[in-house]
């Protein structure tokens, strides 16, 4: 039977082995292991701490772009903000005055129902253009906001044999008090 070299099982056996071997190598090998241990030290170092830095210290651009667009959505907002503080209240009656003007602009089919700080309107046949306008007119002109909103969506063929999308259903707006 053939004797079999002791295996090293510790650290210290790895090592000092390790050591041993690089000793018997010619200066050309170990000056090769050397300079591949340096390109492994320094990948290492490149990937794990120059990487993650670099991509916080010289690529700022992205965040400083999202930043800007934060601001001048912040700065629109305050516009809007310091328009709405300096437009005149408007009372109530003067609020559902303009509403049934507007409305009878707009809307001329729809049916209004007034109650003390809301009006009710029902309508059909409605396009979007004319509905969004009409919203718009609204909520500028008598200072008043949609509380609830119950739409169906039909749709109209024309004469021209196209599908037009039209509304119909009721909106409940709340008046300035």
């Amino acid at each position: 039977m053939k004797k079999s070299s002791p295996q090293p099982n510790t650290q210290s056996d790895l090592i000092g082995l390790a050591i041993k071997k690089y000793s018997l190598l010619n200066p050309r090998e170990q000056w090769g292991l050397k300079s591949i241990a340096v390109l492994l030290v320094f990948w290492i170092f490149w990937q794990l701490l120059w990487l993650p830095a670099q991509h916080i210290w010289f690529s700022p651009s992205d965040s400083i772009s999202q930043l800007e667009l934060q601001l001048q959505e912040m700065k629109l907002l305050q516009t809007q903000a310091q328009v709405i503080r300096t437009q005149t209240r408007i009372s109530t009656q003067e609020a559902s005055k303009a509403m049934e003007k507007i409305t009878k602009s707009h809307l001329p089919q729809a049916q209004m129902t007034l109650s003390e700080n809301t009006v009710q309107i029902a309508f059909t046949s409605v396009s979007a253009p004319v509905l969004s306008r009409w919203l718009s007119d609204v909520r500028e002109s008598a200072q008043s906001t949609i509380v609830q909103a119950d739409l169906t969506r039909t749709s109209n063929t024309s004469q021209s044999g196209k599908d037009s999308v039209l509304w119909q259903g009721r909106l409940v707006v709340g008046l300035p008090h």
